[in-house]
């Protein structure tokens, strides 16, 4: 007969939390992303955004949002020159 054997328990260190989270750290607030943008591509066009994103180590999503954001903070920049310019 094999006998079990009891596991060690670990003993407790003041201001340990028995109940620490293992995992992912959570996101600040503020950094945060909750909605979601669907854009549909063909199955050519993803290959080329994947091959796109990884040439500069990125995720398809971060490669995307960050082109994305760029592009619309541009055209905001011009539109705001322009019409303070026209003033």
């Amino acid at each position: 007969m094999v006998k079990a054997r009891k596991r060690a328990r670990r003993t407790p260190v003041p201001g340990d939390d028995p109940r620490k989270r293992v995992g992912r750290p959570s996101v600040a607030a503020a950094d945060r992303r909750e909605t979601i943008v669907r854009v549909l591509v063909t199955e050519a066009e993803h290959v080329e955004l994947q091959q796109a994103a990884a040439s500069v180590a990125m995720s398809v999503s971060t490669w995307i949002r960050t082109l994305a954001l760029e592009g619309a903070r541009q055209i905001a920049a011009k539109k705001a020159k322009q019409e303070h310019g026209s003033t």
